[in-house]
């Protein structure tokens, strides 16, 4: 994973950035509760599994990265 740095109180900086963290809100940490740090740290892990793997895209067509390969 590439590190993007963005520029402080600016969100339109890199909206993939924002995009992102939207979707990681919306789709899974408000509906889901955490024990710890590391209970977050692994769901975080599936979620990010199911995000890049399993999770449908627009851009491949409403498809999911693993039909498509």
């Amino acid at each position: 994973m590439k590190e993007i740095k963005t520029i402080p109180h600016a969100p339109a900086s890199h909206p993939f950035t924002k995009r992102l963290a939207g979707a990681i809100r919306m789709e899974y940490l408000d509906q889901t509760l955490f024990w710890n740090g590391r209970d977050l740290e692994e769901k975080l892990g599936e979620f990010q599994d199911y995000y890049n793997v399993h999770r449908v895209h627009q851009t491949l067509k409403s498809n999911a990265p693993d039909r498509v390969a």
